[in-house]
């Protein structure tokens, strides 16, 4: 195997690529560019895209708009932001949501001097039903929150060279993932903020101390915001590290983490007008098994859309052939033209069963009603939290109650001594 496959074997883990957002042009530079060509190759990921995710993408840009701090926004940067959040509507759907959105926003704030706060204006929203996740393109409602709100991030003061618009932009969708649910301002506890630390340390090729991290966190606090976990990362850990390094190791766990990518690697697959075996580079994903010439993602040759009737089996050996597996579907319709049966040879056995494993998983999970372990593990943490919380705040109500029931006893003593 060459050197180009053994890399991209070792980054197989955590790397994928897929549709997503856009960087401003003029903040592009060309490796940018053919980056963000690589990240729109294939479909939106369940994990990127989360309905609860809007009103954080929104708080985001409404504190882009507000120039002054004042946590206010007139009338004029309302609308702004409210045709941003009518382009990410069904197309039929942009222009009446604008118009009529203007119209509400003329009749709730009368004078061009009234303003609207962030849960007043989310208020607005939900009341008048403009927050439907059914009727939005979570894709272009993210695409254009980031428009606005990325140049918070590109003016910071602790700003290095070695992160790139791109690094910057998957930066911000993993503290996304990480972010504390249903927080205003977003914020990630400093466990949260261990964890995407350590998976972006490790994915850089360097060592992850937790006693450092947690040294750190004495100072960043309980709530970490993105602008904070941006200075940390760039005061403390990235000074010595190349671009490539960071650019890369981003990269990875962004795919890892926010695509979902299950796997990648070099197969062989069975042509199916041909008996001729060809090498292709698969990444696997929720819903999707896509294959390329090479690992640089530059020339598609097709992709699987996994559904739960995909079914996954070991093949024998055949004509010195081994390794041999087939992902297929039943299908009696011999009118669906859509291929339903792909032979594919692993380098080993080992190669094999974890492909295998790997596709069960998926399309076990191909029917949406269960999350992804990254989710999970996200979920469980959380919730150890917020328990841990309730016992400690319930211990210190007993705690108190037990004071002021000594304290009434004390002072029920003094009375008794005083007749």
């Amino acid at each position: 195997m060459s050197a180009q496959r053994h890399k991209g074997a070792a980054l197989g883990r955590l790397s994928v690529v897929k549709r997503s957002t856009s960087i401003p042009t003029s903040e592009r530079t060309k490796t940018d560019d053919e980056n963000f060509n690589k990240l729109r190759l294939l479909d939106i990921s369940e994990m990127a895209y989360r309905p609860e995710y809007v009103v954080r993408w929104l708080w985001y840009a409404f504190g882009a708009l507000d120039d002054r701090s004042q946590g206010r926004l007139s009338k004029m940067q309302l609308k702004m932001l409210t045709a941003h959040l009518g382009s990410a509507r069904m197309a039929k759907q942009t222009v009446m949501m604008t118009t009529s959105a203007n119209d509400l926003l003329n009749d709730a704030l009368h004078d061009p001097s009234d303003t609207m706060n962030f849960e007043e204006y989310v208020k607005f929203l939900s009341t008048n039903k403009f927050l439907d996740a059914a009727k939005l393109d979570l894709r272009k409602l993210e695409e254009a929150c980031w428009m606005l709100c990325n140049k918070t991030f590109m003016s910071r003061n602790t700003k290095l060279p070695s992160v790139s618009s791109t690094a910057l932009y998957q930066l911000w969708r993993l503290f996304n993932f990480y972010t504390e649910p249903n927080s205003l301002p977003p914020y990630v506890e400093p466990e949260e903020a261990a964890c995407l630390t350590e998976k972006l340390l490790i994915a850089m090729g360097t060592k992850f101390e937790r006693e450092r991290f947690e040294g750190i966190c004495q100072t960043l606090g309980e709530k970490i915001t993105m602008l904070d976990y941006l200075r940390c990362l760039e005061t403390q850990y990235l000074p010595d590290l190349d671009s490539m390094c960071v650019c890369e190791g981003v990269a990875c766990v962004h795919r890892s983490v926010v695509e979902e990518q299950e796997k990648v690697g070099f197969l062989k697959k069975k042509g199916h007008n041909f008996t001729n075996w060809r090498e292709r580079w698969f990444v696997l994903k929720l819903g999707s098994l896509a294959y390329f010439i090479n690992s640089d993602l530059k020339d598609q040759k097709g992709e699987i859309n996994l559904t739960a009737d995909w079914k996954v089996e070991v093949l024998p050996d055949f004509k010195g052939l081994k390794n041999l597996f087939v992902l297929f579907r039943d299908d009696d319709d011999e009118s669906n033209v859509e291929k339903v049966r792909f032979e594919l040879q692993a380098p080993d056995a080992l190669v094999r069963q974890e492909w295998i494993t790997a596709l069960k998983y998926l399309v076990k999970r191909s029917n949406g009603t269960e999350e992804s372990d990254l989710w999970k593990e996200f979920s469980r943490r959380h919730d150890a939290r917020v328990e841990k919380r309730r016992m400690e705040e319930e211990a210190e109500k007993k705690r108190l109650e037990d004071e002021e029931e000594r304290e009434r006893q004390r002072k029920a003593m003094e009375d008794l001594q005083k007749v």
